[in-house]
């Protein structure tokens, strides 16, 4: 887990494996004073690359600026294509 500034925004990287659904997952953690929390998240397939790679946005986020998606999936490609 690291904090970096994505955009304008500081935001919590958490990059995992998911053994059971044999994917990598890179989660953005967005807040917003208090508790309140915006997550999405960059889903690459078991042994697939960026060009598979796949986006979701957690149904309950708030708006998210687009600046900090477009921030956050340079980050994640940069991660995934390592």
């Amino acid at each position: 887990m690291t904090r970096r500034n994505v955009g304008s925004a500081d935001v919590e990287i958490v990059d995992f494996g998911d053994v059971v659904a044999d994917e990598r997952v890179i989660e953005f953690h967005l807040r917003r004073g208090g508790n309140d929390e915006a997550v999405f998240a960059v889903v690459v397939p078991e042994g697939g690359d960026w060009s598979s790679a796949m986006f979701s946005v957690d149904p309950r986020a708030w708006d998210i600026p687009v600046a900090v998606v477009e921030q956050a999936l340079a980050v994640a490609r940069e991660m995934v294509r390592g």
